[in-house]
């Protein structure tokens, strides 16, 4: 007999089904039945007793202590758990060992488990496990998935650190094609440091659905994506297309925007924070040469043109809402000259999806750090920069060039801070079309200059330094704004 049980990832109203082969035994009936309802998340009581009367019925029944250590697993009680797993040892690896949590310390013995060392986190990762005895079937589908690959991270739980289930990777069949052998872990990387980066509540764990055949589109909607077919057939347009759709999980979407295929942000926007973080961590994890050779020519192509293009656009300081690929600009210019917690910071303060209410979050997101102090470091192509002659090596370390020229904001008031800059000569700092510093320096060397300006008139302006005589490298601009009671009260700036 066929039966459905709905409701394994809830869509709104709709529900993806969870089918399964039942026995002619009531017995074996309710323990399908139970196992159904913790793979669906259900902590349940009844799916524990359960369990406990197949146990004791069957002492040398490995697979049901297994279920039973699953069960504790959702409660949080993890010394049962470990009680009931010890006595399935004679238990194939299979869902039962994949419970959605369970202790860190458990990993160094986890059989069902192998560690993945991607940047500075670990992943812990299955290979393709069968399902049984039940089989998923993805939303809006009606075809079984009974292969699985779960993937893991360390977090913080109720009560201590834990292993979470972040990923479960659904397949038709148990192998993967050789172009997405580890697909599983990018998405979740992508996935796990969009989540961290932008505090965004991510429902885990995500059910991500591998179609054999399709057109190589993909869909996102809660707590699922549905990848259709295996296109394109290389590495890095995969790792792109899963940074894609991990974006839609995790980043604030903005928009609508035109200009590109859709008209919010999120999923974008991933894209080009993956490839750009994959960049910086190439010093301390160098990338296969196929991974290396796309992102260079995906930030060539794409990311150093809308950066410049960003920047350019924030100094028209109008209203008019820019089109995708500006937005997307605006975006990576902040994370480069200011850093992700900012622009992290700048959506949690937008009020709204719209590009008036994401200005609004940036400005307001300035004023808050100005008081205790704000860097900008300059490791990026700047408002004048011929995105064909800039040197990706830039984007981790500030390059020399006779002119910097970039947009800022800042509100009206009073502002210390120092200009730190390797090199020597006679330079000049501008904010729009006012001289706020001019300095004769010695011979080249690294120099930490302090500040001291006012703004009269709030906006968007140019934050200008160019080289009168010599030349060097401009590389990090700190300010804040004073407090004039404590100046007032003998604080030395």
């Amino acid at each position: 007999m066929l039966v459905e049980v709905a409701g394994l990832t809830r869509i709104g109203a709709t529900a993806a089904l969870i089918t399964f082969f039942l026995c002619p035994s009531a017995a074996q009936f309710a323990l399908t039945e139970a196992i159904a309802r913790l793979v669906q998340g259900e902590k349940s009581a009844d799916a524990i007793a359960v369990l406990q009367t197949a146990v004791q019925r069957s002492p040398n029944a490995a697979r049901w202590w297994a279920w039973l250590g699953y069960a504790y697993c959702l409660q949080g009680d993890f010394a049962a758990a470990q009680r009931a797993y010890a006595q399935a040892t004679e238990a194939p690896v299979g869902l039962a060992w994949l419970p959605p949590q369970f202790p860190v310390a458990w990993l160094a013995q986890w059989r069902a488990l192998q560690p993945v060392a991607w940047g500075g986190t670990t992943f812990w990762c299955s290979l393709p496990t069968l399902t049984e005895p039940l089989s998923f079937t993805p939303p809006e589908h009606a075809a079984p998935f009974p292969w699985l690959i779960t993937v893991y991270a360390a977090g913080e739980g109720d009560g201590g650190p834990v292993a979470r289930q972040w990923v479960r990777w659904l397949m038709p069949t148990e192998h993967l094609p050789d172009h997405l052998h580890g697909a599983p872990v990018v998405f979740t990387a992508a996935l796990h440091a969009f989540a961290s980066q932008f505090q965004t509540p991510v429902s885990l764990p995500v059910c991500v659905w591998l179609f054999p055949h399709g057109d190589g589109s993909a869909k996102t909607i809660t707590g699922n994506t549905l990848f259709y077919g295996t296109l394109p057939n290389d590495r890095w347009g995969w790792w792109l297309k899963m940074a894609h759709e991990a974006g839609h999980h995790a980043i604030p979407a903005f928009g609508a925007f035109d200009g590109l295929h859709e008209p919010y942000a999120g999923g974008f926007l991933g894209e080009r924070l993956f490839a750009l973080w994959l960049w910086d961590g190439q010093q301390t994890q160098p990338l296969p040469d196929d991974i290396a050779q796309g992102i260079t020519v995906y930030l060539r192509s794409t990311v150093v043109p809308e950066i410049v293009a960003g920047q350019q656009w924030l100094l028209r300081n109008d209203d008019e809402a820019p089109r995708m690929p500006t937005f997307l600009g605006v975006c990576l210019y902040l994370e480069r000259l200011v850093g992700s917690a900012f622009l992290s910071a700048a959506m949690k303060r937008a009020k709204g999806e719209s590009w008036q209410a994401f200005v609004n979050g940036v400005q307001t997101a300035i004023g808050d750090s100005v008081r205790d102090g704000l860097t900008l470091r300059f490791a990026l192509p700047d408002a004048n920069t011929a995105p064909t002659r800039f040197a990706l090596d830039h984007l981790r370390d500030a390059p020399e060039r006779p002119t910097t020229q970039v947009a800022w904001h800042l509100p009206v008031g009073t502002f210390l801070g120092h200009l730190e800059l390797d090199g020597g000569g006679e330079l000049v700092m501008r904010w729009g079309d006012r001289t706020i510093g001019r300095w004769q320096l010695g011979i080249a060397q690294r120099y930490r200059l302090p500040l001291r300006f006012s703004v009269a008139e709030t906006g968007w302006q140019r934050l200008r330094f160019w080289w009168l005589k010599g030349g060097g490298r401009i590389v990090a601009l700190t300010v804040r704004q004073a407090d004039e009671r404590r100046r007032n009260a003998g604080e030395r700036p």
